[in-house]
């Protein structure tokens, strides 16, 4: 059993590609002031065995795309990737993923394994090939990080629950404050 917490929040806030959609809905582009007490939501799971080392991947149905996580190690899980074919500058593209598959090498038809996604709501399916020979090398550094957003400070004061390096900025996103090795 593996609890993600936030993963999904922060990842779509926080890349470029697709922060453009943080908080709105698989009906359109627009941010929401909330996430409608729903975040991404993710709406389905299938987990595959590629090479020795198990893989979850996770269809997220309000923001789109794929999670793909290493759960080999439930104790030492690792993201691995996110895919998105939602269409970013305009709504379209494949819209509220309800379903997903994985189909192996040996049930595939081209010998080449796929996930496979059904949108509820463009009514399209999602074919993304796996590339098994790069997947969970280890090529993706994962750093045990924190964001908070939007301020952790109450009075002027900022609580840690570990020490840290410390960047604050206010909503225009200029540093306000800086430490290291805060607490």
């Amino acid at each position: 059993m593996f609890d993600s917490g936030n993963d999904f929040e922060v990842y779509t806030a926080l890349t470029p590609s697709i922060n453009a959609l943080f908080n709105s809905d698989h009906e359109d582009n627009s941010p929401k002031s909330r996430s409608r007490a729903k975040g991404p939501e993710p709406e389905g799971v299938t987990v595959a065995t590629i090479a020795g080392k198990t893989f979850a991947f996770i269809a997220l149905e309000r923001v789109g795309g794929v999670m793909v996580y290493d759960v080999t190690d439930p104790n030492n899980v690792e993201f691995v990737d996110y895919n998105n074919s939602r269409t970013v500058s305009a709504y379209g593209g494949d819209n509220g993923p309800e379903g997903i598959i994985y189909i192996n090498e040996t049930d595939s038809p081209d010998g080449t394994p796929y996930v496979v996604v059904a949108n509820e709501i463009s009514g399209t399916l999602t074919v993304y090939a796996v590339n098994t020979e790069n997947l969970g090398t280890g090529e993706y550094i994962h750093q045990n990080a924190f964001v908070v957003f939007p301020n952790p400070a109450e009075n002027g004061i900022a609580y840690f629950n570990r020490m840290a390096d410390v960047e604050v900025y206010d909503y225009t996103g200029k540093m306000v404050y800086a430490a290291k090795d805060a607490l």
